[in-house]
Parts: C-alpha cells; sequence; structure tokens
C-alpha cells in the first residue's frame, strides 16, 4: 500500500484552473507518489470514475450538463472512501449545504483563491488522510 501512489481526479472546464491544482501536487508530490487525472467535463468524470478507483475527486461546480455535486455524488456512491472536494466561484451557504447533503463533501473550496489558499486546502485535505496510512519506514522509531 505505501508503493501505491495517491490517485487525484481534477474535474473543471476550465483549463487554467485544472492546471493549477496539478501544480500543488508536482511541486511537491506526497512521499507515495501520486497520479493525476483530469476531466474536462461532469460526463467525462463519470465516465473516468466507473473505469478507476480515484482517492481524491477535486471537481467544479459549475460545467454543464452535469453539476459537481452530481459527480461528486456519484463518487459518494461508487467510490465511498474516497476524498470528495468542490470548488466554486458561486459559493453560498445553500450550495455548500446541498453538496454536504447530497455528495458528503469533505472540503468546500470558495474561487477565486490564491495558490497558497489551495495548496493548503488540496493538501490538508488529501495528503493529510493518506499520509497517516502510511507506514513510517523500517530504520525509523515509530
Amino acid at each position: 500500500m505505501a508503493d501505491t501512489p495517491i490517485r487525484l481526479l481534477i474535474v473543471d472546464d476550465d483549463e487554467a484552473m485544472r492546471m493549477a491544482c496539478r501544480r500543488v501536487f508536482e511541486r511537491s508530490p506526497p512521499p507515495r507518489g501520486i497520479a493525476i487525472s483530469e476531466a474536462d467535463s461532469g460526463e467525462q468524470a463519470i465516465e473516468m470514475l466507473r473505469a478507476d478507483p480515484f482517492d481524491c475527486v477535486l471537481s467544479d461546480y459549475r460545467m454543464g450538463a452535469l453539476t459537481g455535486i452530481e459527480v461528486l455524488a456519484f463518487a459518494m456512491k461508487n467510490r465511498p472512501k474516497a476524498v470528495r472536494i468542490m470548488m466554486s466561484g458561486f459559493g453560498s451557504p445553500d450550495l455548500v449545504m446541498a453538496a454536504t447533503l447530497q455528495a458528503r463533501i469533505h472540503e468546500f473550496i470558495e474561487k477565486p483563491m490564491t495558490s497558497q489558499e489551495l495548496e493548503a486546502v488540496l493538501k490538508e485535505s488529501v495528503l493529510e488522510r493518506y499520509l497517516k496510512l502510511i507506514p513510517p519506514p523500517a530504520n525509523q522509531p515509530t
């Protein structure tokens, strides 16, 4: 398990946003590595979630035919252990509540955000959960 990279799916119709998220993890990858996949629509994300066991799904809210809530709700039902994070530039308490109730999101990120804010939330949400699962190296005391 310690050798298996964290599998992250970034879902956003904005290519620049997908790249910003990717850069956060490429700058300082977790010790066990990270495998990043991208989807530019909710439909593509659903197909990818059907095929691959992602550890984390980071999805925008507004993307076209399917919303981020629908994508993350699908992830909740089909990949229940996956960390689910929603991003939106249209954040409101009602949206956060709907995402929490329908998709059991772990985090909500309001756009626009600085790269430092994005990095802090992503690392806390994703890396901290999975770093706890990594056993210490054999030569270190526990």
